[in-house]
């Protein structure tokens, strides 16, 4: 079950570790351009590297700002969505419908690109994180630590940063029930008001 969990985890660091994969094989082969890619990987190596080479603390930093970026910039998506209270009192049509705006807005707390095709690529993404969550309550108690910071990372779900593995599955736990019956357009914006209930 873990490496299940761990396999469709990895589908989601696709789009933002390809670009730097492209950047530094463009660059590599480009006069002095080895000099440009060491110099970035000695000062400003998440910038160049995949997660796959950073420690434990540089990626949990990371996806900590990348969960606190999401929750700063969520305001554009509840206005979009008309400011609801609770996430009972989202209502929007099917993922097909959405407005541009409104799949824009997604993109930014997702850290996705607005391209064409990104409605398709959230319906993958709903798909994908159900079956998840599925696995997930199945294996959630054999989970490492770093597994169970990647899951909240995944879900967009903010934690403090002395959690102990103990409160990381509980609330792993309370999403998949806070989420189980989301439809899917509500599910992707779920993380904005789970993170508000943590916090209130």
């Amino acid at each position: 079950m873990a490496s299940v969990c761990w396999c469709r985890g990895k589908w989601f660091q696709m789009p933002t570790e390809l670009p730097k994969v492209a950047i530094s094989t463009v660059l590599l082969p480009l006069p002095f351009g080895f000099y440009v890619v060491g110099f970035a990987i000695i000062f400003f190596p998440r910038l160049v590297l995949t997660r796959h080479f950073w420690t434990d603390t540089q990626r949990n930093e990371f996806f900590r700002k990348e969960i606190l970026r999401s929750m700063a910039i969520s305001s554009r998506l509840e206005e979009i969505i008309g400011n609801p209270k609770s996430i009972e009192d989202v209502r929007l049509p099917s993922l097909e419908e959405l407005s541009g705006a409104m799949l824009v807005a997604l993109a930014r707390v997702y850290s996705m690109f607005p391209f064409p095709g990104i409605g398709r690529r959230f319906m993958l993404r709903c798909q994908t994180m159900r079956q998840l969550d599925k696995v997930l309550a199945e294996s959630i108690n054999s989970l490492t630590r770093r597994q169970l910071i990647f899951h909240l990372f995944v879900r967009r779900i903010l934690i403090t940063e002395d959690a102990s593995d103990a409160e990381m599955r509980e609330t792993l736990a309370d999403w998949i029930k806070f989420t189980n019956r989301l439809d899917d357009a509500a599910y992707l914006c779920a993380p904005i008001f789970f993170n508000k209930k943590k916090l209130t």
